[in-house]
């Protein structure tokens, strides 16, 4: 059995590196042309709100830290039940209904259902009263378009279930960034699978390969003494092996050089 050292893997990929690199751009050829050509592409816009339960309230779209409706000061007991709330907010704005009154205003385009798996509603971070909503689509001002309408949508469907909650819009869909295809990521990936896929079927080749080519390959596959090496000189074509051995007379025989 073949002796495989950390030598040996580099020896069989510099020796066939020519193959190696030819698949991977291969590859990257394959993956770039259906990121750009084939693959139908998704863009995702976000907008976001702040929510609170009426003690901290919030004037013309951005946070008012500290001011009361009625004058009083904020404490941190009306934070810590604002930062509750939120939890509260986030599970209305998952629900069906806000979906189904989304699919109305777009004149039944989508169902809720479809709209629904497009949206992604969930908090900033579990110390923050800001909630993000997140829509993708193949298209990518109708990902904004969905954003912006359900943020229209959502202070008046959160006070259906909390009356005195305090909902504005603090950040609404003016982009949409494309999330799919990631064409420089898949590119890259594809060259490397490309690559590993080629040197393993070389390896494995060379594993498969029983031939012993010389003294050295020899020597790697047993551990035995060599005593000499024969030489064949039916298929030697070396004028030094001529030389060194013997070579072929016009007749046909073997000469031993003398």
């Amino acid at each position: 059995m073949k002796n495989i050292s950390l030598f040996t893997l580099v020896e069989i990929a510099l020796k066939h590196i020519f193959i190696i690199v030819a698949a991977a751009l291969v590859a990257a050829v394959g993956a770039f042309c259906f990121c750009e050509f084939l693959a139908s592409p998704k863009y995702s816009a976000t907008g976001s709100i702040m929510v609170t339960n009426g003690a901290i309230v919030s004037t013309g779209g951005s946070e008012t830290s500290g001011t009361l409706e009625n004058g009083d000061s904020l404490n941190n007991t009306d934070i810590q039940a604002s930062l509750n709330f939120a939890n509260t907010v986030t599970d209305i704005l998952n629900t069906n209904g806000i979906f189904k009154e989304l699919s109305e205003e777009l004149s039944g385009e989508y169902t809720y259902s479809e709209l629904k798996s497009f949206a992604t509603v969930a908090r900033r971070s579990t110390n923050t009263l800001f909630i993000d909503i997140s829509f993708t689509s193949h298209d990518r001002e109708e990902a904004i378009e969905l954003v912006n309408t359900y943020l229209e949508l959502a202070p008046g469907y959160i006070n259906t279930f909390v009356p005195q909650s305090a909902v504005t819009a603090t950040s609404v869909a003016d982009t949409a960034n494309k999330i799919f295809p990631r064409t420089l990521i898949i590119t890259a990936a594809a060259a490397v699978v490309g690559a590993a896929i080629a040197y393993a079927i070389i390896f494995l080749i060379y594993c498969a390969n029983t031939v012993i080519k010389g003294e050295e390959d020899f020597k790697e596959r047993f551990d035995i003494p060599v005593l000499g090496c024969i030489p064949d000189f039916s298929t030697a074509k070396n004028e030094k092996y001529y030389k060194k051995y013997s070579y072929y007379g016009k007749g046909g025989n073997v000469s031993n050089g003398k």
